[in-house]
């Protein structure tokens, strides 16, 4: 049957059948679109440490829905390349749909299909923005492209209900900002001799992302040789959540101490777990979970234990019989011999003389390849499997292959079920009882079979179309339960730091009793609690302190990875108090004829004419004050972006200082950061006419930069000696 002749039988709309080809043709060879079930784990950038992630079209009710459902995830897939965080987003909107139309023909859907999905949402009480009903707008436009289907769904746009950042409330947003307090306390357990290295080795992790304010995936993500010297300042390579590829994450230079110890900490703590990844990149291993699955694997692996088990290990030892009281081999007939007596041999032992007389007995049989029980007192059989407990009677003898043996040859962990344990329990029984007849026990190696049941590593971080973190060189691997409290660890496996792992930590951290925080006293300053915050917790302190040290929304968003300049106002948890302060402070300069600037020149020159008009365009012009090194913006930068590219200096091809910038006569640190601004454009100036470039546009952009800021400099020393 042709892909066109399933598609058909499956429900596919003709107006669908050209767009579900094509995807099908370019969909990855390991997915089959007719399939219920996909496995997307490839598609995930960062798998972490999951051994497979599901897909399921199998709990679809409306057969339309389901077909139609795979065509689009699959064209999304093939064209945009999204991965499977995304695809199941878009699968649990796509299923939400499905519930809501039941068993109506699908190509009947309407706008009120996906209202009444809106309207379940509100009385769940979620109000405004909604991600899935976002995606159900973004399918709906689909639908009324590709099948002409008359809806019109447009999702609400507005966050409703915001607690924090700068549209929050007051509440909200002191709740949500962490205490330097707390911060300061953090930082100093990390190296407190007493913290056990499990707790250490996260605290460490916080130090990492307070001073870099990486996202949790982000951190966990990390490559080992993370810190760098770019430029004479030290970085921290990373890769982004939102947008993948490596970039360079610069931190306050003062913090260099702690990041460079936490690093280093972490460092020595994961090189086990990057040595074992880079074994196993050369020999996989197993893949147990797998193995698990399979009846005929389980025997197939018990079997090849149970003979190279056997190849080392023998019943029949000759030269000396194993003596369970003191697990141990011991040589009953040679000591006889050299004491005297079986009643000197069994005061040696410690044991009774009945007990001799049977080692040496078993030892005798040993001899001939006879294993040896007695029954009744005194009176010595050879042990087949014709005996009717002839397992209990050898189960103790540590060469016989077990169950648990098994596992520790194997590093692994069989469950207590019986359709696992029982398979090898048969094998392993057959095994003993050829043991016990002296037999070498049936297995012929198949490596085709054993290689289908291969670990298959999964790299730490990858694009569609690259790998870009392999485990070996990523910073958070470690040995397997390594920082298990129950488990221990594993020298043949590792596993990642994953971002559950992270949080789990920290969530157990602000337990009330026994737990890390309230045994070290880690106080909320605000409230007189066990501090309790999230990993996310950690960008918002970073971003409001970087925001109140003088840095610009713009400048902030760019060193923390944004690509959205408007998200930049949910982390700022600056006070409403001292972010009007700022304000009130710039006002007070310029009517005070303090400052430097467009906005002053204008209020002074209205000034003249009429004062209360003059006061209305000051109190219009200064609502916002974004403060950056070399002075102030005004510009609204959460609405719209800076229209000159963060070019303060050069206002178009005017080459005048932007309206919007804003500076104060006596600020000693603004006037030296202009000074550096104009010095350096000089030198830039020489550098590329010495190039021969003194007719290019960036020979002019820095000469107009030059002349702006020593234009601004002069207007400071001017005001200062009045």
């Amino acid at each position: 049957m042709s892909i066109q002749d399933k598609l058909l039988v499956s429900g596919v709309p003709d107006a669908l059948l050209a767009t579900a080809e094509i995807s099908i043709a370019r969909l990855d060879a390991h997915v089959d679109f007719f399939s219920d079930v996909w496995e997307i784990l490839p598609w995930e950038n960062r798998p972490g440490n999951r051994k497979k992630m599901p897909l399921r079209f199998d709990k679809f009710t409306n057969k339309g829905a389901k077909v139609i459902a795979k065509i689009y995830i699959a064209e999304k897939r093939v064209n945009r390349r999204i991965c499977a965080a995304t695809i199941y987003s878009i699968h649990r909107a796509l299923f939400e749909l499905d519930g809501q139309i039941g068993t109506k023909d699908f190509e009947k859907i309407n706008t009120s299909d996906f209202d009444a999905i809106q309207l379940s949402y509100i009385r769940r009480g979620h109000q405004g923005k909604v991600p899935s009903l976002t995606l159900l707008q973004s399918f709906a436009i689909w639908l009324r492209n590709k099948l002409g289907l008359s809806i019109s769904y447009d999702a609400p746009k507005l966050r409703v209900g915001i607690r924090h950042g700068r549209h929050g409330t007051e509440e909200g947003r002191a709740a949500k900002l962490m205490s330097l307090e707390v911060i300061a306390r953090l930082f100093s357990l990390a190296q407190a001799p007493h913290v056990s290295m499990r707790d250490k080795f996260f605290l460490n992790a916080i130090v990492l992302a307070a001073a870099t304010g990486m996202r949790i995936k982000e951190l966990a993500c990390l490559p080992v040789d993370c810190l760098v010297d770019q430029a004479g300042k030290w970085v921290v390579r990373l890769f982004p959540e939102k947008g993948g590829l490596i970039t360079y994450r610069p931190f306050p230079q003062d913090m260099y101490p702690a990041v460079r110890s936490a690093v280093e900490y972490i460092k020595q703590n994961t090189a086990d777990g990057r040595s074992i990844a880079l074994n196993l990149k050369i020999q996989p291993g197993l893949d147990w979970q797998l193995i698990r699955r399979s009846e005929k694997a389980l025997r197939y692996f018990a079997a090849k234990f149970a003979s190279e088990w056997m190849d080392k290990m023998s019943l029949f030892t000759p030269n000396g019989v194993y003596f369970r009281t003191s697990d141990q081999f011991v040589d009953a007939i040679g000591l006889t011999a050299r004491l005297g007596s079986a009643a000197e041999t069994a005061k040696y032992l410690g044991t009774s003389f009945r007990v001799v007389r049977k080692l040496i007995a078993c030892q005798e049989g040993m001899k001939k390849n006879q294993y040896l029980y007695e029954q009744p007192f005194g009176v010595f059989h050879v042990l087949d499997s014709n005996v009717s407990n002839w397992k209990e009677r050898i189960a103790f003898h540590p060469h016989v292959p077990t169950v648990k043996n098994m596992e520790a040859h194997y590093e692994t962990a069989l469950n207590d079920y019986d359709h696992i344990r029982m398979p090898v329990m048969e094998v392993l029984d057959e095994a003993v009882i050829r043991q016990i007849e002296g037999a070498r026990p049936v297995f012929k190696e198949d490596p085709l079979f054993e290689k289908t049941y291969e670990r298959k590593l999964q790299p730490v971080v990858r694009t569609a179309n690259s790998v870009l973190l392999e485990p070996e060189d990523a910073l958070f691997i470690i040995p397997r339960y390594f920082l298990s409290t129950h488990m221990r660890a594993r020298s043949n496996q590792y596993t990642t730091v994953s971002s559950g792992m992270f949080s789990v930590w920290l969530f157990d951290c602000s337990k009330s009793g026994n737990s890390l925080f309230f045994e070290n006293n880690v106080v909320d300053p605000k409230t007189g609690e066990i501090v309790k915050f999230t990993w996310h917790d950690l960008r918002h302190w970073l971003d409001t302190t970087y925001k109140q040290g003088g840095l610009s929304e713009l400048q902030v968003n760019t060193i923390l990875g944004r690509k959205d300049q408007k998200q930049g106002a949910v982390y700022d948890q600056t006070p409403a108090l001292e972010r009007s302060a700022v304000v009130h402070e710039l006002i007070a300069s310029i009517r005070g004829n303090k400052a430097v600037g467009v906005v002053q020149d204008t209020f002074n020159e209205i000034s003249l004419a009429n004062r209360q008009t003059a006061e209305a365009y000051l109190l219009a012009a200064v609502r916002i004050v974004n403060p950056m090194p070399h002075g102030g913006c005004l510009h609204n930068l959460a609405l719209k972006p800076c229209p000159h590219s963060l070019s303060c200096f050069v206002e178009g091809p005017s080459g005048e200082p932007c309206d919007h910038l804003i500076i104060d006569s006596t600020d000693k640190a603004q006037y030296v950061e202009l000074k550096w601004v104009r010095d350096n454009a000089e030198t830039l100036q020489e550098y590329i006419k010495s190039a021969g470039g003194e007719s290019s546009p960036q020979f002019t952009h820095f000469q107009n930069v030059a002349k702006s800021a020593d234009r601004i400099l002069n207007q400071i020393l001017s005001k200062t000696k009045t």
